[in-house]
């Protein structure tokens, strides 16, 4: 690593590092520029938050004066470099296709003229973070930050606990900074478990004596093991089959192993671990059976672990654990008032201000399906990232350059909880809040979209106490029906059946948590039926599925887009995105506003599908007065989802394929009309 060490200059040799100001406030809210996960900008409302009031202890009158700083001063040079990503990922956001196209609703600015001020981190950890206010008024940029670390034989060392990391995330420095994560959290963290477990039906044994590694089936024996979540890849060429399971028993070298593996073995090794398990290798592969068994037994074996080590950055099991991350700007220099020899090291703002919760979003195992349940049941995970390794459990989540958020992924733990978020019971909402995530990974098999989440699935059963539905629940079927498919709209497969038209399971993006607010039911669901795939898992593939639904029915008419719709229209269209698809009903008359449909495939509006469809709108659910009444004192929107005829329309039956708010006013004159309410089957 190029470290840059030169003196301060005289604005950072004042910097009260000791006593900067606390971040600012994220209550307000904050988003993304440009959808950027680099580029958070904060909300900033109320008079306090004004031009004319500090936001943080005052530094650079601005972006030109920073970069004069830059050649003679070691602090000012790595922010500067820090600015200089934060304008690189500026100018590639403001370039794409959309916001090209809509860049005078998002006028966002570089804010070169703005002074720059410094607080705290927003973990705490140490260093500090750089904002400038947005030019337009209103809101704060996080512009870069810094980590401050020291040698563990600095005198700071007792205060400052930071430690500077190795670009070898295999050496054994970075191995002891894992073992000391996992050594704090089994010491001080209360609500991290440290029971042994039942070990798995078969496991691999990397402590014997001779040196190999052994496949053993311990016979209700317990103890403590750590479980290896990565991505397969084409091909694992290192399986345990009918033909492979008895050598597999009597010994092998980890060399033998691909390298997620044979790290992996390191890894647990180092920590003092001794049993590990890997699929690949502690399922028979060629064994249906086997493998069924030994599949659904999947959420035990991850919750049941004493650590998950999670291969986030590896695409294939040959890419390994361990590997050479890119060097950060970095320098050292002595801190007035704080220490000496103080490394300082460039941090990453998506770490600082984590739009997704630690979801790593860029990372290939993160976009996979089954790892999902993976890391959410585990109670610790070790993550090998791309730019550095992360620790989770129940207190956080913790990063190498002492990034830190308090909220784990999944948040499982709060299915004990009777919190209320958003009027749905806590477990109800972290259950949706995982179908969101889930909805944006992939799978290479498109029908293990319901069976990858069994697992959690046969989890959340036990508090539910319901029936599961093709991934809804039955306690709360209606509920259930109004997720959102936002993101990638289309089917999870052409050819294969995945679940029914109206569950997430049939459909690729994220299936968003429903309307917020205290609904009530206009539908009834008077029954159902799913068709499992095999009997031995419940939570699994199912082969067919129907709602019998009794709901409020009525034909939906197009309205062309005139005027502004027209041009927004247009607009949408060079953007790159799906034409807009405006309806109205015959109970429409004398209303404003004409109702737009919410496709769950992107290519019915593309391709102009639907002008070939009967389209058919279906209550479900209504905002209930009594819980959030309009200033117009109305009460809000209803939920409806967007049907048409499945085959035959003598047959009763109907398909989703969208879905739609619609004003009360409306609801009130079709519900005026017994003759709406009709009973069909929902495929």
């Amino acid at each position: 690593m190029n470290e840059i060490n030169m003196a301060l200059c005289s604005l950072c040799r004042a910097i009260p590092f000791n006593q900067l100001p606390e971040p600012h406030s994220l209550d307000d809210g904050w988003c993304r520029v440009f959808d950027e996960s680099e580029l958070p900008l904060m909300m900033c409302r109320g008079h306090e938050h004004g031009p004319e009031n500090p936001i943080g202890y005052s530094w650079h009158l601005g972006l030109g004066a920073l970069a004069a700083s830059a050649d003679t001063c070691t602090l000012c040079s790595i922010i500067h470099q820090g600015v200089q990503r934060w304008l690189s990922h500026f100018e590639q956001g403001r370039q794409t296709q959309f916001y090209e196209e809509f860049q005078d609703t998002y006028s966002y600015s570089v804010p070169t003229e703005e002074r720059l001020w410094l607080t705290k981190r927003f973990g705490g950890g140490p260093g500090f973070v750089v904002l400038a206010r947005e030019s337009r008024g209103g809101e704060i940029h996080l512009l870069t930050g810094v980590a401050f670390s020291v040698d563990a034989s600095n005198p700071a060392a007792q205060t400052i606990q930071l430690r500077p990391s190795d670009l070898d995330s295999g050496s054994v420095y970075s191995l002891d900074i894992a073992a000391s994560f996992l050594r704090k959290c089994h010491d001080q963290h209360e609500g991290c478990s440290t029971s042994e477990s039942l070990l798995p039906s078969r496991i691999i044994d990397t402590g014997s004596p001779d040196g190999l590694i052994r496949l053993i089936e311990p016979q209700g024996q317990s103890g403590s093991y750590a479980c290896l979540s990565y991505c397969w890849g084409e091909i694992v060429n290192f399986t345990t089959t009918h033909t492979t399971i008895e050598s597999r028993r009597q010994g092998f070298e980890a060399s033998e192993l691909p390298k997620t593996m044979s790290d992996a073995v390191r890894l647990v090794r180092h920590l003092g671990i001794r049993y590990l398990w890997i699929d690949s290798l502690c399922i028979c592969q060629d064994d249906r059976e086997d493998w069924a068994r030994e599949s659904s037994r999947m959420a035990g074996i991850y919750a049941g672990a004493d650590l998950v080590i999670a291969v986030n950055r590896g695409s294939d099991s040959s890419a390994g654990c361990f590997h050479i991350r890119p060097a950060r700007p970095a320098g050292r220099a002595d801190l007035p008032g704080y220490a000496n020899d103080v490394h300082i090291e460039l941090i990453y703002n998506s770490d600082e201000l984590d739009w997704d919760h630690g979801g790593f979003e860029s990372e290939p195992l993160s976009n996979r399906c089954w790892a999902l349940q993976e890391r959410v049941l585990a109670r610790r995970i070790l993550h090998f990232n791309s730019r550095q390794m992360y620790y989770e459990c129940n207190s956080g989540i913790i990063g190498e350059d002492g990034s830190n958020s308090s909220r784990r992924f999944g948040m499982l733990k709060d299915l004990d909880q009777s919190v209320v978020s958003w009027e749905w019971p806590s477990a109800d909402y972290l259950w949706y809040s995982l179908i969101g995530d889930y909805g944006a990974r992939a799978l290479t098999q498109p029908t293990d979209m319901l069976p990858a989440m069994s697992g959690l699935a046969r989890l959340f059963a036990a508090k539910f106490r319901a029936d599961y539905v093709a991934g809804i629940w039955s306690h709360s079927l209606l509920k259930g029906l109004t997720w959102q498919c936002i993101g990638s709209r289309q089917p999870v497969s052409q050819d294969q059946y995945t679940g029914p038209s109206w569950s997430w399971a049939s459909y690729g993006g994220m299936a968003s948590i429903g309307p917020s607010g205290k609904f009530n039911d206009v539908a009834e669901v008077l029954d159902w039926e799913v068709e499992l795939k095999t009997q031995a898992n419940p939570f699994g593939a199912v082969t067919s599925a129907w709602l019998h639904i009794r709901a409020p029915i009525v034909s939906l008419i197009h309205v062309p887009a005139e005027g502004d719709e027209a041009v927004h229209a247009t607009r949408l269209e060079r953007a790159g995105l799906p034409p807009i698809v405006l309806v109205k009903t015959s109970y429409s008359e004398g209303l404003e506003e004409d109702i737009r449909i919410s496709f769950d495939n992107d290519e019915i509006p593309r391709t102009g599908a639907w002008k070939d469809m009967e389209m058919k709108l279906m209550i479900l659910v209504a905002r209930d007065p009594c819980f959030d009444e309009d200033d117009d004192g109305t009460h809000g929107v209803v939920f409806s989802l967007v049907v048409t005829n499945a085959g035959d329309p003598s047959s009763n039956r109907m398909k989703r394929i969208g879905w739609m708010f619609i004003s009360d006013t409306e609801v009130e004159r079709i519900l005026e009309d017994d003759t709406n309410r009709r009973t069909v089957y929902l495929v």
